[in-house]
């Protein structure tokens, strides 16, 4: 075989070790995406009256029922402010006898509070008041007047303490406060196999379970579980991806979680492993922990071992109503890699699931070099012979 031949098959044979190299890398990453959802909630009421609306006269009674209904997604608290009104502005509306529900609300500074947590979709118990009457002590003047009594209301997220912005607390208002609880719904990510990949054991793989119905202000935890269900010695990583949000209202979401929506990661040991804004900063290039921009390591996990890390997501309480019913999608793609390849891995400038590759690639180059120099050093030697011969 000449030299020009011997230089082919050298080059053939780099060819087919980058290929073999990038086969067993093939067999030894694999990675999946969970599609996480953060959900602002929302805080409306709606006053419900059963209103028949008569002229007034002395020691009649006029029927209007009053409730409140939570219309929004979240539990809230609510007051109610009621005015009397006779449309004739030179009469005095102290005439109008009213008398309020002492059972369910309480008087104070002029507001009724409802003493219970409304929850989102049900209304008052009882209501603030039934009806209301021309008083026996007004004249005659009063006959037949058009008279009213208007009702106002404010409501504010019983979560956290929302209560502190009417300047008030839940034990003097006589409301019995229970704390929130959530259903479990423990999320958990579990590595099958190098061949099945992830499987992410919550619905639609989003496992931000308790990130749903925010209001400002709060502060929720979410455990997650991690699994390695697998056989062998595994390297898991975590990192966050740049997620496109949907087009209506995608300004309000994009500060919803870069700006309102901060995030805790931190490991079974207390270690931090992110802390920035909630979608993961992934434009910051610092490294960890300001940033899941690269695959970050979780642990190597031996078959069978399972880890936690929890994710803390707390919500500015300068987040205003402009931010109620959104959705903010978070996506974090989750690395397995076989062994301690990426960990053991000269670190390449690469992230670690392309270590491996440029590692047995950077190998293949060296050794094929090598060898096209011992060829081109022996064609050299040839070509000498040759000249010998023919002198």
């Amino acid at each position: 075989m000449n030299g020009k031949y011997k230089r082919r098959a050298a080059i053939m044979l780099c060819g087919a070790a980058v290929l073999v190299s990038g086969s067993v890398f093939a067999s030894q990453t694999v990675s999946t995406i969970s599609r996480n959802v953060i959900a602002t909630g929302s805080l409306q009421g709606r006053i419900e009256e059963i209103y028949s609306e008569k002229e007034l006269y002395p020691g009649s009674v006029v029927s209007k029922i009053v409730n409140v209904r939570n219309t929004g997604t979240s539990d809230m608290l609510v007051r109610l402010r009621a005015e009397k009104y006779f449309e004739d502005l030179s009469l005095n509306p102290e005439m109008i006898d009213v008398v309020y529900n002492s059972n369910c609300w309480t008087e104070e500074d002029g507001w009724h509070y409802y003493n219970r947590i409304l929850k989102a979709g049900e209304k008052t118990e009882e209501p603030l008041m039934e009806s209301f009457s021309l008083s026996h002590l007004a004249g005659n003047e009063y006959a037949g007047a058009s008279g009213e009594v208007r009702i106002s209301m404010e409501c504010v997220q019983a979560e956290g303490d929302g209560i502190s912005i009417w300047d008030k607390t839940a034990g003097e208002l006589g409301i019995e406060k229970i704390e929130q609880t959530r259903p479990e719904n423990i999320a958990a990510v579990e590595f099958m196999d190098f061949e099945q990949g992830f499987y992410a054991a919550s619905e639609n793989r989003d496992l931000f379970r308790k990130f749903k119905d925010l209001l400002p202000g709060e502060h929720r935890s979410q455990n997650i579980r991690i699994i390695n269900r697998s056989g062998e010695k595994t390297g898991i990583y975590l990192s966050a991806l740049t997620t496109e949000q949907e087009e209506e209202n995608r300004e309000l979401v994009k500060k919803l979680i870069r700006e309102y929506c901060t995030l805790l990661l931190t490991d079974e040991n207390g270690e931090v492993i992110y802390k920035g804004p909630a979608d993961g900063n992934p434009e910051e290039q610092s490294g960890k922990p300001n940033t899941m921009r690269n695959d970050i390591l979780l642990g190597e996990f031996v078959a069978g071992e399972e880890k936690t890390i929890q994710a803390a997501l707390t919500v500015s309480p300068e987040m205003d109503n402009r931010y109620q019913e959104l959705l903010g999608r978070i996506d974090w793609r989750w690395t397995a890699i076989r062994g301690e390849e990426s960990i053991t891995a000269p670190n390449l400038g690469a992230e670690p699931g392309n270590k491996t590759l440029l590692y047995l690639s950077g190998c293949c180059c060296v050794l094929s070099a090598l060898v096209l120099f011992l060829l081109n050093g022996a064609a050299r030697k040839g070509v000498r012979r040759n000249e010998k011969m023919e002198e």
